[in-house]
């Protein structure tokens, strides 16, 4: 049985990615879900996710929408889970040393304002630098995208 918060919760979500998704239409993302969207370039896809965090724990407690926002790369070519990297805002911290606010009330709507300045920031100072480069330590990415350019030959010229 829901509790007494939970769809108070559920309509500060819905709010949250109505009004980030303004700002991800401008920079060529699609909703892909009610909280994930999608950047088609060139031969990779880009993702951006939201979740509740503590949704896995069941049902909310509180009023407090705190959201974890993870992003990943994969190939438009061969999206499988082994050729994807992942990013999460578990431990970004801001060029002034603070964490990210990404949580604010859902009935009082305190720093709610916030929350979503925040979220765009993160996108902006964060992610699309990542996404840039999201390669982990070493040469994976460069593995990666060698599997990539070899799967798009394959797919183009079946007979070499």
């Amino acid at each position: 049985m829901p509790s007494e918060f939970s769809g108070v919760v559920a309509a500060g979500m819905k709010r949250i990615c109505a009004d980030l998704h303004q700002h991800l239409a401008t920079r060529n993302f699609r909703k892909s879900g009610a909280r994930k969207w999608v950047r088609e370039r060139g031969e990779l896809l880009e993702y951006i996710y939201l979740f509740r965090r503590g949704s896995t724990y069941g049902a909310t407690t509180d009023f407090s929408v705190d959201i974890r926002v993870e992003a990943w790369v994969s190939s438009a070519i061969a999206p499988d889970k082994r050729n994807r990297f992942f990013h999460n805002d578990a431990s970004v911290r801001k060029a002034d040393g603070y964490c990210y606010h990404h949580r604010f009330n859902a009935k009082t709507w305190s720093t709610y304002e916030r929350c979503l300045e925040e979220m765009v920031l993160y996108v902006e100072d964060e992610l699309e630098p990542w996404f840039s480069d999201p390669a982990p330590p070493g040469n994976v990415w460069v593995r990666y995208v060698r599997k990539v350019q070899r799967a798009i030959k394959v797919r183009l010229n079946p007979n070499k």
